[in-house]
């Protein structure tokens, strides 16, 4: 008993050939020092179970640990790199809407001269109408002034015409001046017999002289028409003449309003082409804008999960750590078991 107390099982009591009570303390002793060594075995047995898993734990949390401290810095390296993402295109998203500000300032002002391109248009159109119309009033009016001029040389003629028959009168005056003359002294030499037709012949004179003076008038008058008449036709030749250097230099602005119309008119075809290009841009820039939108909210969200992952990481990281430290409490315990139970000698 003293070598089983000291640790030794391999022995057995050798007390059988004793008495009944000794022999059964004998064998219950034998008995007891079987169980204790089937449990010390046992416990060899979990306690070699129990530091191979150990071992295996400490070398799969070690594992794991450099894993998850692999990954954790891949994690921080992505999250670096989705930061620096989500900044820029934060960056770019502003940078965006600055450009479609610009953009939206650029498409009002080319609006704008669109619009006045339109009124430009109408004014030319009007201008061109208004100067068709003064157009067709100065070639009324020339032939008007050719028909005056017409006019005012036939009746200069005519007035030539009258001067001549007045002319005439006054010939013929002077010479019935003279007749009666004659008639008067003739009549004169009649004596009593003589005496009425020396009145008739005062009469006669009278009226010569008369009628002398009337076309003295008359010429006077014809004078002073034929005068005017000579002034009427060179002011409307010089009139007709300013008339067709203004209806050539109208043709001329006429040409040059048609040319400024037809270059409107290409230059409002061509904003018009350029507003349906910009309208094109403008969709196009909407639909870049709304994948910026849904690439920034990609970019945040994957900055979530990223985040999310780095911490659940770092969380597993202290799992692992934990680990570790529970498969060397788990050692530690394995190797003072074994020191207990190599205390024991069994068979």
């Amino acid at each position: 008993m003293q070598q089983v107390s000291s640790g030794d099982l391999t022995h057995r009591s050798l007390l059988q050939n004793e008495g009944p009570e000794i022999r059964g303390i004998s064998n219950s002793f034998n008995h007891m020092i079987e169980q204790m060594c089937e449990i010390i075995t046992e416990i060899q047995l979990m306690i070699e179970e129990l530091n191979k898993g150990g071992i295996a734990i400490r070398q799969t949390a070690d594992e794991a640990g450099d894993r998850s401290s692999m990954l954790s810095l891949r994690l921080d390296t992505v999250n670096q790199g989705v930061e620096q993402t989500a900044a820029s295109t934060d960056g770019a998203s502003t940078s965006f809407q600055h450009i479609k500000q610009s953009m939206d300032g650029l498409f009002a002002r080319i609006f704008s001269v669109i619009e006045a391109g339109k009124k430009m248009q109408t004014v030319t159109h009007n201008g061109q109408n208004r100067i068709d119309d003064l157009n067709t009033m100065i070639n009324r009016f020339s032939h008007t002034y050719a028909q005056v001029d017409t006019r005012m040389t036939e009746l200069r003629r005519q007035s030539e015409s009258i001067g001549d028959v007045v002319h005439l009168i006054q010939n013929v005056a002077k010479q019935t001046k003279l007749l009666a003359l004659n008639a008067s002294i003739e009549a004169a030499r009649a004596g009593e017999y003589g005496r009425g037709f020396a009145v008739v012949a005062n009469e006669v004179a009278k009226l010569a002289s008369q009628s002398e003076n009337a076309t003295l008038e008359i010429t006077r008058l014809m004078d002073a028409v034929q005068e005017q008449t000579y002034a009427i036709s060179s002011e409307t030749s010089q009139a007709s003449e300013q008339l067709q250097q203004s209806l050539q230099k109208l043709s001329d602005a006429a040409s040059a309003f048609l040319e400024l119309r037809q270059a409107v008119d290409q230059t409002t075809g061509e904003l018009h082409i350029a507003n349906e290009g910009l309208s094109d841009i403008t969709e196009g820039l909407h639909t870049v804008d709304m994948a910026l939108d849904t690439f920034v909210a990609i970019s945040q969200e994957t900055k979530s999960s990223t985040e999310e992952m780095l911490v659940a990481s770092r969380e597993q990281l202290t799992s692992i750590e934990k680990s570790r430290q529970l498969a060397t409490e788990l050692l530690s315990l394995s190797e003072r078991l074994q020191e207990i139970s190599d205390r024991f000698r069994v068979a």
